[in-house]
């Protein structure tokens, strides 16, 4: 019998970076026990501050199990809520520094959006169990999206204290509190808000601190929206004022009627459905005499650099905009494409977005 199965190539292995190392697969000196979550939830134990309690399984095969190597925790949530785990650690040295940190914290569906779910990690140097402790030395949450961060590893959850005690105790925390802020998301769909989520947690991880961690960088606050004023006879350009300055818009002599103000925004990433983003959503608007533009009457050209490492197949990326809930490139064509730029002209301002599909290879195997 000749049957085919599809087999999704992932990573074998969760892997660190060169300056966030996977202390839990990696570190012979790791203290963390069960980090790797074969023994399932041996040696963790869960707590929740506020809001329904979730349920915690340890899952062993994808996709109950999202992470690069199986097994991993997973807290599966139909409402709102904050909490996480702990695990008390013993034989530490009191007046020693301990290091600890995770590599895997991502879920789903929010995942294309920063805001949404915060995450973060602490050291009680006492030893205790409960997590509003003010002895809980805890790292600044991270709101931004896991798809923001090198192969979804945010470096920030990152932790360190000095332990004043023979134990002390590692918690990972996740506030879900999104659902309760319907008004900051007009443009997620509603079915987005009755779904149940879940988090997957992977290779938590602590070590005695030799010297110190490299530091994580201060985040860039997003920019304030930039304007310039165009005009009919002369056109005019617009660089986006983004970390990058990724984006220039130009607009050609007779595009307008008149004296026009057009205004770049970076936006924060948006639910991309099939598609993947790179961290390169931006609004335009143009106003003339106080009325929104919704046509020119010559092409605008954008054009829009990114990184060269990114995850998206090039001959798939494009230039989207949001139409009501979707995604489309009508009205949209694509000049120039590299690995590193995309050139599109467009006949209207919008919410815009370069997308594509990714790089996972799909292979069919005989048996």
């Amino acid at each position: 019998m000749l049957l085919l199965t599809l087999i999704i190539l992932r990573p074998a292995s969760v892997t660190g970076q060169d300056d966030f190392p996977d202390v839990c697969a990696e570190d012979p000196g790791n203290l963390v026990r069960n980090c790797e979550f074969d023994d399932g939830l041996s040696h963790w134990h869960t707590f929740v501050e506020a809001g329904g309690r979730p349920d915690f399984s340890v899952e062993h095969s994808y996709p109950a199990c999202d992470s690069p190597k199986c097994p991993a925790l997973r807290i599966w949530a139909e409402d709102w809520f904050i909490g996480g785990i702990y695990q008390q650690v013993s034989g530490v040295v009191p007046g020693v520094t301990y290091w600890a940190n995770v590599i895997w914290m991502v879920y789903d569906p929010a995942g294309q959006l920063d805001n949404t779910v915060g995450r973060r990690i602490g050291i009680d140097p006492a030893g205790g169990t409960d997590p509003t402790s003010p002895t809980v030395v805890w790292r600044q949450d991270v709101w931004k999206s896991f798809a923001r961060c090198p192969y979804k590893i945010c470096r920030e959850l990152q932790v360190e204290a000095v332990a004043q005690n023979a134990t002390i105790t590692v918690f990972l925390r996740i506030e879900d509190t999104w659902k309760n802020r319907r008004e900051e998301f007009p443009l997620v769909p509603d079915h987005f808000f009755q779904e149940p989520e879940s988090f997957w947690i992977d290779d938590p991880g602590m070590v005695r601190a030799v010297a110190d961690p490299t530091p994580t960088p201060a985040p860039t606050p997003t920019p304030a929206p930039i304007s310039t004023t165009i005009s009919a006879t002369g056109g005019g350009s617009l660089t986006s004022n983004d970390a990058a300055r990724s984006t220039t818009i130009q607009v050609p002599v007779g595009a307008v009627t008149g004296s026009t103000v057009i205004t770049y925004a970076y936006h924060m990433g948006l639910p991309a459905g099939d598609l993947v983003e790179i961290d390169r959503f931006f609004d335009l608007v143009a106003i003339q005499d106080g009325t929104p533009i919704t046509r020119f009457n010559r092409p605008v050209t954008i054009a829009v650099r990114y990184p060269v490492s990114n995850p998206l197949k090039e001959d798939t990326i494009h230039l989207y905009w949001l139409s009501g809930t979707h995604w489309i490139t009508d009205g949209v064509t694509t000049t120039v494409r590299t690995t590193s730029s995309l050139t599109s002209t467009t006949d209207h301002f919008s919410l815009f977005a370069v997308l594509g599909e990714t790089n996972w290879v799909y292979l069919p195997t005989i048996m």
